[in-house]
């Protein structure tokens, strides 16, 4: 909901459309962890015993391709935050029809040099912009948010 709050009041409404949706390699019902002091660190993956459990549904990369229907000539732009699966969901959109029209792709991950690292190696077109700072949430894990852009791409 912030994401389109924000949207809303910067660009013109016909510019973007956004999309909430869960993503995963596997398509059916998925537990989803609730973090009861830190909603957003709510995940697919459980971080203790104590996290209330709520049952998802969850699509592959199928979804992607219908989206792209939508936008056969359009730059898209992907923002990905899903608590530890960014590199499963970023696989999940390469296989699609959608990828093609990727010029931006955000991502938070882990600040470690394995997870930024495998994340370039699955965006070879793209090269990385910039880093943004380190945050802190909760539980103290550090994460980073980083701005790919496509290799010789005119964007916008």
């Amino acid at each position: 909901k912030y994401l389109d709050k924000n949207l809303y009041y910067n660009f013109p409404k016909n510019k973007y459309k956004t999309y909430n949706f869960a993503r995963s390699k596997r398509e059916g019902s998925l537990n989803f962890y609730i973090n009861n002091f830190d909603s957003g660190s709510s995940s697919l993956i459980k971080k203790n015993k104590n996290e209330k459990t709520i049952k998802i549904k969850s699509n592959n990369y199928k979804l992607f391709n219908e989206i792209a229907k939508n936008y056969p000539k359009k730059n898209v732009v992907v923002k990905i935050d899903v608590e530890g699966k960014d590199l499963e969901v970023l696989k999940e959109i390469k296989k699609s029809k959608l990828f093609q029209n990727i010029v931006y792709i955000y991502i938070e991950t882990k600040n470690n040099k394995k997870d930024i690292s495998n994340i370039k190696k699955n965006l070879k077109n793209f090269y990385l912009k910039k880093k943004y700072p380190k945050i802190k949430n909760l539980q103290s894990t550090k994460q980073l948010d980083l701005e790919f852009i496509k290799k010789n791409e005119h964007i916008f």
